[in-house]
């Protein structure tokens, strides 16, 4: 009997033990960093550059351009098998930069009409604006969806809102914004004041008015607006002649209070939809490209390096510090994505393709 307890006794132990080694193997598991899985192939024989990404269920999103064929720039692209092929999905294929806004289940382009897919490119649909075209400027046309019944469509010094998911009714909602010109260097009208757009609910909406250096929003559906001054400095001058999705990428929002501006001496936060700011990490001035929020703690960060490649910054407490990540053999990034703070992809300037399951981070 003694035998049989010992025997039971030790097994136990075993076992103890065993489940103590794995806990502190999982625990300890090592973490790589970036890894390059890959690069992406030409399509149709044409050669492919790819410059921003982004990534929902099985989809890889690019903007990219066909440096061969002459303003072939700002094209989409889609990729089903982890970014390895890649084939065109743009409506508007060749048109110079056209604003993108893509969602998990819509896509929409603007540029001369409003077009928008619902298959991730296989097939689209098109409505001319709701305005009347004299003295139009193609940079100067935003949208906003808050869900599948609620749009906003800010073209033409106007807002529109629609209430269908089919996008071919527009009610008209006059307001009060500031809708002045600006000019480029060469004294050349190229939009309105207005340069952003978005709406966290059918309620309230965000704009920015580059102009006069201010942020403007509404609580009311447009009924009335708040402008409060705020310093839209380089970041800003330099996307004059760019179109809304860069702009997009420094502005993210959390909730309907919580917004992150990525400007470039540092990273602001508010938390009462544009009052008030409040500087979280002061950036050495440079030019910063992309705010990814993951949660409250997890932020990412692409930086500027040298001839449109850049480098990814890393934060784990809600952005009051960050680290530069490491990258393998010297790789030179293009964009980013994080499905999460753990899985995220990339691309390199030279096709690489690469992932890390760690959030980026590499045992050291």
């Amino acid at each position: 009997m003694k035998k049989y307890i010992i025997i039971l006794l030790a097994l136990l132990i075993f076992s103890c033990d065993e489940d103590n080694i794995v806990k502190v193997d999982r625990v300890n598991a090592k973490k790589e960093g970036w890894v390059k899985v890959g690069e992406y192939d030409i399509i149709d024989e044409q050669d492919i550059l790819l410059n921003d990404m982004t990534v929902f269920n099985s989809h890889f999103i690019g903007i990219g351009d066909i440096p061969n064929l002459a303003d072939m720039h700002g094209i989409l692209f889609n990729s089903i098998d982890s970014g390895k092929t890649w084939n065109s999905i743009d409506y508007n294929f060749g048109y110079y930069y056209p604003n993108y806004y893509i969602y998990e289940d819509l896509i929409v382009t603007l540029s001369g009409n409003l077009n928008w897919s619902t298959d991730v490119g296989n097939s689209w649909n098109t409505k001319i604006y709701p305005y009347n075209p004299d003295n139009d400027f193609e940079f100067a046309m935003y949208f906003s969806r808050v869900n599948v019944n609620c749009s906003y469509l800010f073209t033409n010094h106007s807002l529109y809102k629609s209430t269908n998911n089919d996008y071919t009714t527009w009610e008209r909602i006059e307001t009060s914004l500031n809708y002045s010109k600006i000019k480029n260097k060469n004294q050349e009208i190229i939009t309105t004041g207005i340069r952003f757009m978005h709406f966290v609910n059918e309620s309230k909406g965000f704009f920015i008015d580059i102009e006069n250096k201010q942020i403007i929003t509404t609580e009311d559906a447009c009924k009335t607006f708040n402008k409060y001054s705020f310093d839209i400095d380089e970041l800003l001058d330099y996307q004059l002649e760019f179109p809304h999705y860069y702009i997009e990428n420094h502005i993210k929002f959390v909730g309907d209070d919580v917004i992150y501006f990525l400007k470039s001496d540092g990273l602001f936060k508010s938390e009462n939809f544009g009052k008030t700011w409040n500087k979280l990490y002061p950036f050495t001035p440079a030019y910063r490209d992309k705010v990814q929020v993951i949660d409250e703690n997890y932020i990412f960060v692409k930086q500027y390096r040298h001839r449109l490649e850049y480098d990814i910054f890393a934060s784990t407490d809600g952005g009051l510090s960050f680290v530069k990540q490491e990258l393998p053999d010297s790789i030179k990034i293009k964009d980013f994505h994080f499905l999460d703070k753990n899985t995220g992809w990339a691309i390199g300037s030279n096709r690489e393709i690469l992932k890390t399951t760690s959030g980026g981070f590499k045992d050291n």
